[in-house]
């Protein structure tokens, strides 16, 4: 709520320009989660379904800084593991 009390601004136009402030603020914290959540949304429902709640509980509980730093050493770990998997030796 405090992103919202700080850049309020009255009218449609103000509307506006907090919803693209806003919008681009997701963007610029969550781009890496956005990515993979589309890639899977292609493939898995269930999985696209889990990170958009692991972006929820970044933005919105108390210990988001823990669950984005845990998510983004799985999606480093997952990303290796799968290099490494497909090397030919």
């Amino acid at each position: 709520m405090s992103f919202f009390a700080g850049h309020w601004r009255e009218g449609r136009g103000g509307a506006l320009a907090l919803g693209a402030h806003h919008g681009l603020y997701c963007v610029g914290c969550c781009w890496g989660l956005m990515t993979i959540q589309l890639s899977l949304g292609v493939m898995s429902l269930p999985l696209m379904v889990a990170v958009a709640i692991v972006i929820l509980l970044e933005k919105v509980w108390r210990l988001g800084l823990v669950v984005a730093n845990a998510s983004g050493a799985v999606a480093i770990a997952a990303g290796a593991y799968l290099m490494l998997k497909n090397l030919p030796f």
